[in-house]
C-alpha cells in the first residue's frame, strides 16, 4: 500500500510539471507572434509625406548668329536674364525667356548715362512687344483654343558695334507656337552716343543737303541679291521697301539682314548682305563719315 501511494504521488508531480511547462511554451509562442510580425498580425498602414516638386525654368534664350556681330561685350554692356510665365487661369499661355542688355560703366558716368537711357528705352519697347504677343495666346485660351504644347518666346541680344560715338545692337526673337511652329525675327537699333541716343537712320547715313545716295545703296544690295537665286520674284521691290529697317553696323561694314519669309521662303532663314565701309564710303553723308571715323 505504501508503494501504491508513493507511485501515485510521483505521477501527480510529473503531471503538474508537464502542465507548467506547457503553459510556458504557449506564452512564449504568443510573445513571438507579437514581436515577429506573423501573418496573423494586423498592422497599421504607413504613409510618407512627399513635398511637392518645385521646378525652375532653365531654358536658355535662343541666340541667333549675327554675321559680323562677334564683338565682345565691351564697356560694361551686359545681359540680364528674366523668365516669365503668362497664364490664363492655371494654364501657361506663353513661357518667356528674356536676355536684355543693360549698362554698368562705373569708370565713365557720362557714357553710362547715355547708354543706360537708350538701353532702357529699347528694353521697354521689347517688353511691350512681349506683352502684346502674350495677349494673343491668352485670348486663344479664353476662346477655347487647345494648346498641343506650351508656346514659348525667347529674346536675346547681340552687341554689334560700340565706340565712343555710336552703338549698334541686334535683338533676336524666337517664337514657338502651340503647334511647335517656330518663327524668327530680328530688330536692329543703331544710335549715337554724343546726343543721348539719337537714332542713326538709313537717311542720315546716306543722304544730306548736298547728296542723296540712298538709291545707290539700295542698288548695291540688289546687285548682291541678283546672284542669290531662290528669292521671291519681287525681291527688288522688297529690298527697296525694307532696307532702311533692317541694317546694323559691325566691324568695318554695314549689314542688311532680312528676316525669314521676307525675301525668300522660310527655309532660307535670314538673308544678309554686307557692304564694307571702303565700298560705301563715297556714298556716306558727311555725318556718316564722321560717325564711322572715315574722314
Amino acid at each position: 500500500m505504501k508503494n501504491y501511494f508513493k507511485t501515485l504521488f510521483s505521477l501527480l508531480i510529473i503531471l503538474s510539471l508537464s502542465a507548467t511547462l506547457l503553459c510556458c511554451a504557449n506564452s512564449s509562442d504568443n510573445n513571438n507572434d507579437r514581436t515577429s510580425g506573423s501573418e496573423n498580425e494586423v498592422s497599421e498602414p504607413q504613409t510618407t509625406a512627399t513635398a511637392p516638386e518645385v521646378t525652375t525654368a532653365t531654358a536658355a534664350p535662343v541666340v541667333t548668329e549675327i554675321p559680323g556681330g562677334d564683338l565682345p561685350v565691351l564697356g560694361g554692356v551686359m545681359g540680364k536674364a528674366e523668365h516669365t510665365d503668362y497664364k490664363e487661369g492655371e494654364e501657361v499661355a506663353l513661357s518667356v525667356n528674356l536676355l536684355l542688355p543693360y549698362a554698368e560703366i562705373p569708370d565713365n558716368e557720362a557714357v553710362q548715362q547715355k547708354v543706360t537711357q537708350k538701353l532702357e528705352a529699347i528694353n521697354d519697347e521689347i517688353r511691350s512687344s512681349v506683352e502684346n504677343i502674350s495677349r494673343n495666346y491668352i485670348n486663344d485660351l479664353k476662346n477655347g483654343v487647345t494648346h498641343i504644347s506650351t508656346p514659348s518666346l525667347s529674346v536675346s541680344f547681340t552687341l554689334c558695334y560700340f565706340t565712343e560715338k555710336a552703338m549698334s545692337i541686334a535683338i533676336s526673337m524666337t517664337e514657338t507656337n502651340s503647334f511647335s511652329d517656330t518663327f524668327r525675327s530680328c530688330r536692329y537699333y543703331n544710335f549715337e552716343l554724343d546726343s543721348y541716343g539719337a537714332d542713326i537712320t538709313f537717311d542720315t547715313l546716306f543722304s544730306d543737303r548736298l547728296n542723296d545716295n540712298r538709291d545707290k545703296i539700295t542698288e548695291l544690295i540688289t546687285e548682291k541679291a541678283d546672284g542669290c537665286g531662290g528669292l521671291y520674284p519681287e525681291y527688288r521691290t522688297i529690298i527697296a521697301e525694307n532696307a532702311s529697317e533692317c541694317f546694323y553696323i559691325s566691324g568695318e561694314s554695314v549689314y542688311f539682314r532680312f528676316d525669314p519669309y521676307v525675301l525668300a521662303p522660310g527655309s532660307r532663314g535670314y538673308i544678309t548682305f554686307e557692304l564694307k565701309f571702303c565700298d560705301i564710303s563715297p556714298y556716306l553723308s558727311e555725318y556718316g563719315r564722321d560717325l564711322l571715323d572715315l574722314k
